[in-house]
């Protein structure tokens, strides 16, 4: 495709989750070449361009990497969608919501998704929706368990865990903090890990996507659960050992888990099969595809604010 206008060029790498005034302000500056692409139609865009806009629709990796790449935009907290080794050899400005503390305090989506996945466990929610469905109407078959009195186990105290813990205390729950830095909050208590795994009821993860975390829950901590707990993962995938979840449910170490995200998410299938096949025939699991930042007001306030930002990069760095 010809480009015939002098502004640089951005690729938009999807269309559907972007506001429109959002794209309007993308074009004032740039010419905007807008998805949805294949990952080889990407990967040819990426040779000519000046930017890119992803979510997490795709990977950019080393193939992507064309030598006019001047910037990536993502509005997103985690980058491991992104190869930020080559992003850094290349000279390429990566513009994301990391670290923008002040402005993620009022993005409370995932926190909230995160409770409604444990609501949904501890009152087998869909299960009893299915057989509403089938015509059946079985109280006693769905008998839940109360959350007030009961505890939580938060893995990762940055601003999510926080947030749910938050939201732990309306419901009246014992709260149990394991995180590396010190904390000083009178409504939680701090301890080791394996304290957190054996004590609480629900186990919820917060942790970041880093190598040092990666499968940091295996098979050796479900283990420590109680048999009648749940565990949810809103984080990343790469946190847990999927086949150890596979095993704890098959072999009731732990009575559920609900996972927003799964491991093989970014790869080009955007599926952890083994898992996706378990969930269609038990209901100890529930998996939703990585919706927890998915909210009308998340994404309007995300992707304006990272335009913002790479507005501003841009209007100091682009003409260099």
């Amino acid at each position: 495709m010809k480009i015939t206008s002098d502004k640089p060029v951005c690729v938009l790498t999807e269309i559907d989750w972007v506001p429109d005034d959002a794209v309007l302000r993308l074009e004032e500056i740039f010419t905007v070449h807008k998805g949805p692409f294949t990952k080889k139609e990407l990967v040819t865009k990426m040779q000519k361009v000046e930017g890119c806009f992803v979510g997490l629709d795709h990977i950019i990796g080393p193939d992507m990497f064309g030598s006019n790449l001047r910037f990536i935009a993502s509005p997103t907290t985690g980058l491991n969608h992104i190869d930020l080794d080559h992003a850094v050899k290349n000279a390429v400005q990566v513009i994301s919501l990391k670290g923008e503390s002040a402005f993620l305090e009022n993005i409370t989506a995932t926190a909230e998704l995160c409770w409604g996945l444990i609501i949904a466990l501890r009152r087998h929610i869909p299960e009893a929706f299915r057989s509403v469905r089938l015509g059946q109407w079985d109280r006693d078959k769905f008998c839940g368990v109360e959350l007030q009195g009961s505890t939580i186990g938060i893995i990762g105290y940055g601003r999510l865990g926080r947030k749910v813990a938050r939201y732990a205390e309306a419901f009246n729950m014992k709260i149990l903090v394991n995180t590396p830095q010190e904390i000083n909050d009178v409504m939680v208590e701090q301890c080791s890990l394996e304290k957190l795994l054996v004590e609480s009821d629900i186990v919820t993860l917060h942790a970041d996507s880093r190598h040092e975390n990666y499968h940091m829950i295996s098979l050796k901590e479900f283990e420590l659960m109680k048999r009648n707990a749940v565990f949810i993962n809103t984080a990343r995938g790469d946190l847990v050992d999927e086949n150890a979840i596979i095993h704890a449910l098959q072999n009731s170490l732990i009575a559920g888990a609900a996972l927003d995200v799964v491991e093989a998410e970014f790869n080009n299938e955007h599926t952890s099969q083994h898992l996706m096949d378990y969930a269609k025939t038990h209901n100890n699991l529930i998996i939703t595809p990585h919706i927890g930042g998915v909210t009308h007001n998340s994404q309007y306030a995300t992707t304006h604010f990272t335009i913002n930002k790479l507005i501003s990069w841009w209007g100091e760095n682009g003409s260099n």
